[in-house]
């Protein structure tokens, strides 16, 4: 591709890292998602992720008011300027998040993009490829090449990609060894899986068995100043929710419907206290469909399909009716939904019967991602709960590091040069990493 100057498009900062390597942050910087990040190094040009600013979306558009396609989108800054792809050897996306994803179908013709998984782009551009609104261009174009990347191997432009744990499976932090530094960009992760069985590796035995020092790490901090939560660890979160699923009528779930760690862990939950888990979002169960025979060979008792979601399972899988079998007997039950399909389903359920006895359940929020990035608000959710007596509770099983894991990941990496992003508190992780790397260098 011909390269542009760049000079034509500003980024809202540069850092130099080296005589002849530069990075330039597109999106990121003091906000929560939309990361679009280029480093340039000599004559290449490598880009990491391409989100959308959900931010932008929420102060320019609203009800009856939304984008009218991605050139509007561009031209307020919603996604990163097509002139930042110019000349780049590829693009490299962290995880299918829209804050990191974004709209594919813009992107120059002749460019590369490089996703953690293929089978699941398919799956997420079908979500989407059939809508009248701005996301029909999230699909790539027939004129950029898609490839799934390699994990743990160099690529042709010197790209190791590392799986890690997050809200959306798979995700995958890369690791650029240039021509002076090595740079580690996280995308957006937790140290802790709930389920190890599924990622395999962690970062610290990674960057050990491959020999590879970091001298510049881009890191998330999306967690870090955000509230006062204390985020549950795997132990704590699959404690309290087997001891709420033990008292509740029925336990509705709201999951990010690209979590599959999890749904994982709600599986095992619902063996081990005999309640069948029921799939009553076609997101989920699209998604569970994709990695159905690495979770079943874990031994993992097979979900239920709910009917009622209107769409035939992609898979040989026992069905069962909501409004016939489970809100009949609901404290057999465990129903799982994303925010979207949750909210449709409690709707329709006042339509079959206004009567339907569901006081003393419980629906739990998971609360994987921050409220900049959610699609749908949480407090119109809990209204229609409130109407059927059901009790909302939130257990965060956040798809981001906590606060005070920071101090971990900088003992592993021990980076000389931090780049924040996906924070609304870049100056707070400079802090942080000021201390605790010169620790962990002593």
């Amino acid at each position: 591709m011909e390269a542009t100057k760049l000079e034509q498009v500003k980024p809202m900062f540069t850092v130099n890292v080296g005589n002849e390597t530069r990075i330039e942050v597109y999106g990121g910087y003091k906000e929560i998602g939309g990361n679009c990040i280029a480093i340039l190094d000599r004559d290449k040009k490598i880009i990491f992720d391409n989100g959308i600013r959900f931010w932008i979306l929420r102060k320019f558009y609203r009800g009856r008011v939304t984008p009218l396609g991605s050139g509007e989108l561009r031209s307020i800054g919603a996604i990163p300027p097509t002139e930042v792809f110019n000349g780049a050897e590829a693009l490299y996306i962290s995880h299918l998040h829209l804050d990191h994803v974004g709209l594919l179908g813009p992107l120059p013709s002749g460019l590369t993009i490089k996703v953690p998984s293929y089978k699941m782009l398919e799956v997420l551009s079908k979500w989407y490829e059939r809508t009248t609104t701005w996301l029909r261009d999230l699909p790539p174009n027939i004129g950029v090449t898609v490839r799934e990347v390699e994990t743990l191997r160099s690529d042709e432009n010197d790209i190791i990609a590392i799986p890690i744990s997050h809200s959306a499976y798979p995700s995958v932090a890369f690791v650029y060894q240039g021509s002076e530094v090595t740079i580690f960009y996280s995308g957006d992760l937790r140290l802790d899986p709930p389920v190890r069985g599924l990622i395999g590796c962690n970062i610290e035995e990674v960057l050990q068995d491959l020999g590879v020092s970091v001298d510049v790490a881009i890191i998330e901090g999306t967690n870090i100043g955000l509230s006062d939560t204390i985020f549950l660890g795997p132990t704590e979160f699959k404690l309290a929710l087997t001891s709420i699923a033990l008292d509740a009528e029925l336990l509705l779930l709201s999951l990010d419907s690209m979590d599959l760690e999890a749904l994982m862990t709600i599986l095992l939950i619902g063996d081990e206290i005999g309640r069948d888990v029921v799939i009553a979002s076609h997101r989920i169960m699209d998604m569970f469909s994709v990695y159905a025979e690495r979770i079943l060979d874990k031994g993992v008792k097979a979900p239920l399909y709910a009917i009622e979601t209107g769409k035939p399972p992609p898979l040989p899988i026992d069905s069962i009716s909501i409004r016939e079998d489970v809100l009949k007997e609901p404290n057999r039950y465990i129903l799982i939904q994303d925010p979207v399909c949750l909210l449709e389903m409690l709707r329709k359920i006042r339509l079959w019967d206004e009567k339907s006895n569901l006081v003393g359940s419980i629906a739990i929020f998971t609360d994987p991602e921050p409220k900049e990035v959610k699609e749908i608000e949480e407090e119109v959710i809990r209204r229609w709960l409130y109407m059927f007596g059901i009790t909302p509770m939130r257990l965060t099983l956040s798809g981001h590091y906590p606060p005070h894991h920071f101090r971990r990941l900088m003992r592993i990496l021990k980076p000389r040069v931090l780049i924040p992003v996906h924070t609304r508190f870049p100056d707070v992780l400079c802090k942080l990493h000021a201390r605790y790397t010169y620790s962990a260098r002593k």
